[in-house]
Formats: C-alpha cells, sequence, structure tokens
C-alpha cells in the first residue's frame, strides 16, 4: 500500500465559508482539505461477486464474516430482521429478532458492522443493541439477545452506540450541524459519553435547529491506539477523535465540494431539500487501517446509485491518508476479510439485483 500524502491540501488550519462541520473549533485541532487528486488519480481495482442475494427478498444491508458466513439485516416485512447464512452451503445458520415492541423485539432495524460485531439501532423503541456474531454461531437456537442499551442527547435517542470503558458508552450526538448559508450554528460535540439509559444535556446544542435528520454518519472506536472516527454520510466530512477524552484531533473537508441544501420549517426541524450527498456511506477497520466508501454524488434513484463507481480511501488510526481506490461498482456496507486482504460490500449486479462485491487491497 503506498504513501501519497502530496495530494493533501491546505495543511494546518481551514475554516470553510459556506458550509463547516460540525465540531467546535479549537487551536489543537487540525483541519486538512483532501484534494480531489485523491479521486482523480485513484487506482482501479478489480472487482468479482462474492455473493449474489437476487433471492433474499427483504434484505436491507448485507455483510460478510469471515469470508464465508453472510450476515443479513432485513426490511420490517420480514419474519425477522437478522439472518445469518453459511454462504458456502446456503444453509440459514440463524435468524433472529421479531417486529414488535416486545422484549428483544424491535420496529426499525439499521445496522452497523465491524469485526463481528453487529450494532442495531431500533429508533422506533429508542433500543440499541449491540450482537456478537460469534457468539450467536457458538448458542445459535439457545442465542439470546443482550439487553437493550439507550442513551440520549438533549432528549433525543442516539442512533449510534458504542461501548465505551467498563460500563458507559459513546454516542453520536446527531444534533451537530454548522452552516453560515442557511445561519444553521447548532455546534457541539460529535461525541457525548453517558451511562445506560442517560438523558445528557449538551450546552448549545439543538438550542434553535432540530437537525436530526441530517446530521446522520457512522463511528468506529479504537482504545488500543486512542482514536475515534467519524465519517458523515451526507458532508464531506471525516473526524478523529481521542478515545480517553473524546476530543477531536483532526478534521478533513473534501474530497468533494458538493453542498446540500436544506429546508427549514417554521418550527425549525432541518431536512434535505429535494435530494442529498451520498458522501460516505460505510466504514470498515483492521488493527491497523480504517478503509471508508465515498461516492460524492447526490442522490437521484437507487437505480443511478447501482451504477455509480465507489471510492475507498484508506488512512491508519492516527488519520494519515494512505491511499484511494476506485472500484466501478456501488458498494456500501463495507467488511474485510479474516486475513485483512479484501474488502467486501454491498450493491447491486448488472441487472440490478443486490449482491456483494469482493476487491483485493493492494500490497505494495
Amino acid at each position: 500500500m503506498r504513501v501519497r500524502l502530496n495530494i493533501l491540501l491546505s495543511l494546518g488550519l481551514f475554516l470553510m465559508t459556506q458550509s463547516c462541520g460540525d465540531v467546535k473549533s479549537s487551536p489543537h485541532v487540525s483541519e486538512i482539505v483532501l484534494s480531489h487528486d485523491i479521486i482523480d488519480n485513484a487506482r482501479i481495482l478489480g472487482f468479482d461477486k462474492a455473493a449474489d442475494l437476487k433471492d433474499y427478498i427483504y434484505i436491507k444491508d448485507a455483510y460478510i464474516y469471515e469470508d464465508t458466513i453472510l450476515v443479513m439485516l432485513n426490511v420490517p416485512k420480514a419474519s425477522s430482521f437478522i439472518d445469518i447464512v453459511n454462504l458456502r452451503t446456503g444453509d440459514l445458520l440463524w435468524q433472529g429478532v421479531k417486529k414488535g415492541r416486545g422484549p428483544s423485539e424491535v420496529l426499525s432495524a439499521q445496522g452497523w458492522f465491524n469485526n463481528g460485531e453487529l450494532r442495531i439501532s431500533d429508533i422506533v423503541n429508542e433500543k440499541f443493541y449491540i450482537v456478537q456474531v460469534d457468539s450467536v454461531l457458538k448458542y445459535r437456537d439457545e442465542f439470546k439477545m443482550p439487553e437493550p442499551l439507550s442513551l440520549a442527547v438533549d432528549g433525543s435517542s442516539t442512533t449510534l452506540l458504542c461501548p465505551y470503558g467498563k460500563d458507559s458508552l459513546v454516542c453520536l450526538n446527531n444534533n451537530v450541524l454548522v452552516d453560515k448559508r442557511f445561519e444553521i450554528d447548532n455546534a457541539g460535540p460529535r461525541l457525548v459519553a453517558g451511562r445506560n439509559g442517560d438523558n445528557i444535556r449538551v450546552a448549545s446544542s439543538r438550542d434553535k435547529y432540530d437537525v436530526f435528520n441530517v446530521s446522520q454518519g457512522s463511528i468506529l472506536c479504537s482504545k488500543e491506539h486512542n482514536s475515534i472516527v467519524f465519517c458523515s454520510s451526507t458532508l464531506n466530512r471525516l473526524e478523529w477523535m481521542r478515545y480517553d477524552t473524546l476530543e477531536p484531533f483532526l478534521v478533513y473537508d473534501g474530497p468533494g465540494k458538493e453542498q446540500n441544501e436544506y429546508h427549514i420549517s417554521k418550527d425549525g426541524s432541518v431536512s434535505f431539500d429535494k435530494t442529498f450527498l451520498v458522501a460516505y456511506n460505510s466504514v470498515c477497520s483492521t488493527s491497523d487501517l480504517v478503509f471508508f466508501s465515498y461516492t460524492g454524488q447526490f442522490y437521484q434513484s437507487e437505480v443511478h446509485l447501482a451504477k455509480s463507481p465507489t471510492f475507498i480511501l484508506v488512512f491508519n488510526w492516527e488519520g494519515e491518508f494512505l491511499d484511494s481506490y476506485k472500484v466501478d461498482c456501488f458498494m456500501k456496507k463495507l467488511s474485510i476479510s479474516q486475513d485483512g486482504k479484501y474488502l467486501y460490500g454491498s450493491g447491486y449486479d448488472n441487472d440490478g439485483n443486490r449482491a456483494i462485491w469482493k476487491v483485493a487491497i493492494p500490497e505494495e
């Protein structure tokens, strides 16, 4: 894997004049503009179909675990929200999480997966589950869903939690957005820590605008590297925070310059105006590297998105940019092979059917 830091521009402090991020600015935060060169000059990689998903009509998201296990998150119409299948034999290994309001039931399911850990958010029931796939495979029919978790910021249940320390949780603060074009100034901390069931008040957050629906993204934590990464799903924005303090130390803007247009209702609710930017739609990691899948296009339709290329940006846990790749297929929901040599991502084939693509990571 080659290092191409020469394509970073504007090292040092950088403040966007139109739409900036989100975190409170600090003299200790390095803000860097990612040049569009990392897109224009990205190395083109080949890809193969790792799994054909056309027979799974209720599938919403899919991941590959340890190269042979297919973990699927389904839409509410399915009999269960999670199916785990052996790719080689097609056998159903486990099926669970029913629709409902009862114990271990959910009404909606948004998922994140990394290194065998499936995180499920049920924003309707305001519940969050962290499921270890190894435990599911070990106990199968005897597996019991873990107790639900919850953490609220200014009264709004968060969409994404991670274990933090011995008995705490860290969550994404979905009330953060700054855009001077629309006079939106919801500055605040990107991450908030607390105990299960807490409702945390964050000063200045959501004082005027409700930006919950336009400030989504993903986070990954590494206590070993004292680092937490955030990628915005609808902004050209990456952020690195220290694990021990949750303080930001590095922000990337780019590589695209596209900006969302917003509609602000009379009650202060902010929504996207007509369409939205599909930016960083997935992240996964190894012990040393972090991989982001990036699209950089405004959403038109699923058909259009299915034909869009994917750019994979590679960093280490300290936020050092290492390389960029282009794959001529749409890939989201990244996962990595057991040996760290391949990336998997869900997308569509030429017939419009759902599929899992496999990409070899260059070694040099």
